[in-house]
């Protein structure tokens, strides 16, 4: 789900409308019953921010190998909390266009992988948050991924009744 299908979502949760009518009054979003300006282009910034500081519903967690870190697989994405800080706001890495079910680090803590309901798997950089690769090839969402022990390979399964191990390199 993207960030324009999770506002909407948050719209229609709080009862108000869309509307070209409130286009004069340089709105994207009113209350319809009270003509009152909800969301307008100068504030859809603050409000993409907000949906996303929810965080979403969580859906797996993995310490990374050094326990410095916890990524968190959620229903908006990856969060990466410093697990000896909890004062600290967490990273978010920004990539899949599904809800994210699995999350896993790569042996040496330097990988990331993550699977989604968008089908695919994708290997981030721990330390940059950089997306490094997306491999496609399951067709129904990606329920559970996995390193293996010399961390060159990984292995996904998902609702398509496959697991594929795919060779990856550093």
């Amino acid at each position: 789900m993207n960030v324009l299908q999770r506002l909407f979502l948050f719209i229609m949760l709080l009862g108000l409308s869309v509307s070209t009518s409130f286009a004069q009054h340089n709105a994207l979003i009113g209350n319809l019953q009270t003509g009152q300006t909800v969301i307008t282009n100068d504030t859809i910034t603050q409000v993409t921010q907000l949906l996303m500081a929810g965080r979403g519903s969580i859906l797996d967690t993995t310490f990374s190998p050094d326990g410095q870190t916890i990524a968190v697989a959620s229903s908006v994405g990856i969060w990466l909390y410093d697990a000896q800080d909890d004062s600290a706001q967490p990273r978010f890495l920004n990539g899949h266009t599904g809800i994210v079910s699995t999350v896993a680090y790569s042996p040496d803590g330097s990988r990331i992988i993550s699977g989604a309901w968008d089908n695919t798997v994708r290997v981030w950089d721990a330390t940059t948050g950089e997306l490094l690769l997306t491999l496609t090839g399951h067709t129904e969402a990606v329920n559970s991924v996995m390193y293996s022990p010399d961390g060159s390979r990984i292995a996904s399964g998902a609702d398509d009744s496959t697991v594929r191990v795919w060779g990856i390199s550093e």
